[in-house]
């Protein structure tokens, strides 16, 4: 599963010192809670500094999170990463506290492929569980267990 700071960097949310559209993040804090069904929560909690208020400092966050993404585990399984909704409290100063909560749900890889596979069948299109089968072994050595060079 992907942890807090690989959920942080794929969202591509800012460490201290970054930028939230016109705000700078002050800190930003993201926590991991794995459930057993393949889902797990990152609640957030980001520290903006700057100008336009409250509704502002919203803005920037959803802006920056709108975007879901895909990440892999250290295992080589794909997860989808979302943003919920954010709140957000005024700390007075030109300061703000913006608290939500990522998901993070893995993806069932084969049973895509399978879906895909019925839907070109009833489109007419060519595909078969062989496919399926010789994409499934091909994946499963590529993201054997390996220790990944990441980027931060």
């Amino acid at each position: 599963m992907p942890f807090a700071e690989k959920f942080r960097f794929t969202m591509r949310l800012p460490k201290a010192g970054g930028r939230l559209g016109e705000f700078t993040v002050e800190s930003c804090e993201v926590g991991h809670d794995e459930h057993g069904d393949g889902t797990i929560d990152y609640p957030v909690s980001l520290i903006l500094v700057g100008k336009g208020g409250r509704q502002a400092a919203g803005k920037a966050v959803r802006a920056a999170l709108a975007e879901g993404h895909t990440t892999f585990s250290g295992f080589g399984n794909p997860y989808q990463l979302r943003f919920g909704r954010c709140e957000v409290e005024s700390l007075g100063d030109g300061r703000y506290r913006v608290t939500g909560c990522g998901l993070g749900v893995r993806i069932d890889l084969e049973r895509e492929l399978r879906r895909f596979v019925e839907y070109t069948r009833a489109h007419g299109e060519p595909a078969s569980g062989e496919l399926i089968a010789g994409y499934l072994e091909a994946y499963r050595r590529d993201v054997t267990r390996r220790s990944p060079e990441l980027p931060y």
